[in-house]
């Protein structure tokens, strides 16, 4: 915008100052001088201008990212694995002092690797819901308070 502003008073001052020094007569031959300088003069304002004009902006189109490999996940260290009970086997149960959170044995054997470490202290022996067999369970809160967790799965 400024540019275009330049250029019209720059063209504009030629003008003016050509035609005052150009003595006043009444001859055909200067008008024709005149308007050719004037046309010379626009020529030259639209060279200007079309030169200072911003151009027209490149588009580059990048590619898609290439699609990145599945990255699994590393496993566990044992010395931390080992504190991360699979949360498949909690199960809810119901007992004298209410609702109880506990981890089924046979669970915890085929879906966790150190289910024979688990704390003896923890084993609760109930009867199963047709009270036909009893049922080995640990209970969820003694083995957080041994240092287990339930991992978020």
């Amino acid at each position: 915008m400024h540019r275009k502003f330049i250029a019209l008073i720059i063209g504009t001052a030629i003008t003016i100052t050509g035609l005052s020094a150009v003595p006043a007569r009444a001859d055909g031959d200067d008008v024709g001088k005149v308007l050719a300088g004037l046309a010379f003069l626009a020529i030259i304002g639209a060279v200007i201008e079309s030169h200072n004009d911003d151009p027209a902006p490149v588009v580059v189109s990048n590619p898609p990212p290439a699609p990145q490999p599945w990255v699994q996940p590393r496993p566990l260290p044992p010395h931390v694995a080992k504190y991360q009970l699979p949360s498949k086997c909690v199960r809810q149960v119901e007992s004298s002092h209410g609702p109880r959170n506990v981890l089924g044995a046979q669970c915890l054997t085929r879906h966790y690797r150190y289910a024979r470490t688990l704390p003896a202290s923890c084993v609760v022996n109930q009867w199963n819901a047709n009270k036909h067999k009893m049922v080995t369970t640990y209970g969820l809160r003694c083995l957080q308070r041994q240092g287990y967790v339930v991992a978020r799965n």
